[in-house]
């Protein structure tokens, strides 16, 4: 197989956390704030909140595909449009 060459782990993970960011943006609104708790969002089943702050929410969850424990990361939805914000939500995921 000439020209294969594996996928890179990152850009396979970003395409996931793009993809997470799309689905919970689909799940959130305002008011369902801190009401995630049991809902299931693509692979992933979320537990309890575990930490609020200035930009957001943390939530534990179960990643189904991986079978491990999760960190999900909730931006408040007046950030969702500020540049800024998202760019230190990205720069915070491993």
């Amino acid at each position: 197989m000439l020209g294969w060459r594996p996928k890179s782990r990152m850009s396979s993970d970003r395409r996931a956390g793009q993809r997470v960011k799309d689905l919970v943006d689909e799940a959130l609104t305002p008011s369902a704030t801190g009401v995630l708790e049991g809902q299931t969002i693509g692979p992933y089943q979320i537990g309890p909140r575990v930490g609020a702050g200035g930009m957001g929410e943390v939530y534990k969850a179960f990643d189904t595909r991986l079978e491990r424990t999760v960190a999900i990361k909730v931006l408040l939805s007046e950030l969702a449009e500020d540049a800024t914000s998202i760019a230190r939500l990205t720069a915070s995921a491993p």
